[in-house]
């Protein structure tokens, strides 16, 4: 059992909830992917730093992001072969009713 199961044993989800679970983490995922691949994403988030930070904490997370962010988006790429796979629409659904 995953640790969510032996936290919430009395709670089981049903297929339903977890197909939408599912699509919804692939969603999420898809868009943080877009948001972080994003070219001028690097630029936007040192800006914020630079914007919302002052002193070592803004020189400190400029440094972070620029030091770490193409490892990030490639870690994040890499986890697309861990989502959950998407589930097959029924061919009754694709038919259109004549």
């Amino acid at each position: 059992p995953s640790l969510g199961e032996r936290i919430w044993r009395w709670r089981r989800e049903t297929p339903e909830e977890t197909q939408i679970r599912a699509k919804r983490y692939r969603a999420l995922y898809y868009r943080m992917l877009e948001l972080f691949g994003f070219a001028g994403m690097l630029n936007i988030l040192t800006d914020y730093a630079l914007c919302h930070f002052s002193g070592n904490d803004a020189a400190a997370l400029a440094n972070l992001i620029g030091s770490e962010a193409e490892d990030f988006l490639t870690w994040l790429k890499n986890l697309e072969k861990y989502l959950p796979p998407e589930e097959p629409v029924p061919e009754e659904k694709l038919k259109s009713p004549a």
